[in-house]
């Protein structure tokens, strides 16, 4: 079975290196986005029981939360991190603040799957 992480950012340069870092951790194939409305329809298209493991949304939690981008994502089960400048806002997701460095959302996302450990000699 193929699994899938959502990227929607509003910039393709942060949305770019958002997916390289998500694909490096091995959460999938990424499904980019550039409006709620194509996030909607790119999750809309996949097969039924397709995983979407992660969600990465530019979006302040206020309009995420009443948002048809966040039924969706309920609805299959996928994680979400979104991306917001107000790091005071409460929501009952991880807010990653702009701007933000790699390791950052590598230890967002290593909260939901923890990194694997490897045998050492």
């Amino acid at each position: 079975m193929n699994s899938f992480f959502l990227v929607f950012v509003n910039f393709s340069l942060v949305a770019k290196d958002v997916t390289a870092t998500l694909k490096q951790m091995g959460l999938g194939d990424p499904l980019i986005a550039s409006s709620e409305d194509d996030a909607v329809t790119l999750l809309a298209s996949l097969d039924s029981g397709t995983a979407v493991k992660l969600a990465v949304v530019q979006a302040s939690p206020a309009e995420f939360a009443v948002s048809a981008l966040r039924e969706v994502l309920e609805k299959i089960g996928a994680e979400v991190v979104l991306l917001h400048d107000n790091m005071v806002a409460e929501a009952p997701y991880p807010i990653l603040s702009v701007p933000f460095f790699t390791d950052d959302l590598e230890q967002i996302v290593s909260r939901f799957w923890p990194p694997m450990e490897t045998d050492t000699v």
